[in-house]
């Protein structure tokens, strides 16, 4: 089932995801740390970037005041967004 979700985090606030593997996180606004149980690096990414999330749990870190911004859209899913219609998702590995 194809899915699009809006999440907001204010400033050191932390969301945890579960079973997201393929899907797309695109920070809106701000900056997030995000961080991967199946990958030994912690990535920072700003408003404009993009990673596609791997197999296991996802830990997401608001690292800006006031609040950072940011979408995730499974695979197959559409909005109305021409970022997440278009075939150039970056792709960090």
């Amino acid at each position: 089932m194809a899915s699009f979700e809006q999440h907001h985090l204010a400033q050191g606030h932390v969301l945890t995801l579960h079973d997201r593997c393929g899907w797309i996180l695109r920070v809106r606004v701000g900056r997030i740390w995000l961080t991967r149980s199946s990958d030994p690096e912690d990535y920072f990414l700003a408003a404009g970037e993009a990673m596609r999330l791997g197999s296991g749990r996802v830990v997401v870190e608001a690292d800006t005041h006031p609040a950072a911004h940011f979408d995730i859209q499974s695979e197959g899913a559409r909005s109305e967004d021409p970022w997440f219609a278009s075939d150039g998702v970056p792709n960090v590995p």
